[in-house]
């Protein structure tokens, strides 16, 4: 009967180790687990937002003088969208959005990048006030303003400008409101 005893406190203290390396196994890897986990959640360049948005220059243009055609045969193409906006890097990037029947404009896309905003909707086709503002490092927002009509008739609008080079990272979004 002793000899039994003694087997099973032997057996005891092995399957009381074997418990504590277990624990002792999983308690390494939950802290592992939430160190990882806790270097994974730094907030990135585009999470961390400026204190006050800041303004970006830009320089409104107009698709009827940048072409120089001489006939009234450029402009924008039209969407089917209330709004968007449209990032464009390059020449072949602007030619899918603009009919010309003899000039694109030219535009040196290795210093600027263009920003169609264009949409429809009952109000003017000119916004009163365009303005740009960095959010972030990566974060851009372009509003537009436009001055609503007391008729609801649809408009189409389209706003071209040209600002310092972005990368295909930044991301920029588009704000239109409109006032009586």
């Amino acid at each position: 009967m002793a000899a039994k005893l003694n087997t099973f406190f032997a057996c005891f203290d092995k399957s009381r180790q074997v418990v504590r390396n277990v624990i002792a196994y999983g308690m390494v890897c939950m802290l592992l687990f939430a160190v990882v986990s806790c270097e994974g959640s730094k907030p990135s360049e585009t999470d961390i937002l400026f204190d006050e948005p800041i303004n970006v220059p830009f320089t409104e243009i107009s698709l009827l003088e940048a072409c120089e055609c001489e006939h009234w045969g450029c402009g924008w193409m039209r969407v089917n969208t209330e709004s968007e906006l449209v990032i464009i890097n390059s020449d072949r990037e602007l030619r899918r959005h603009v009919i010309c029947a003899e000039n694109v404009p030219v535009i040196d896309f290795s210093r600027y990048t263009l920003l169609l905003a264009r949409g429809f909707s009952g109000n003017s086709r000119t916004p009163i006030c365009i303005r740009l503002e960095q959010l972030s490092p990566r974060s851009y927002e372009m509003s537009l303003l436009f001055q609503l009509n007391l008729t609801h008739v649809v408009a189409r609008w389209n706003v071209a400008i040209i600002i310092d080079r972005l990368d295909r990272n930044d991301n920029v979004t588009l704000n239109v409101t409109g006032i009586l």
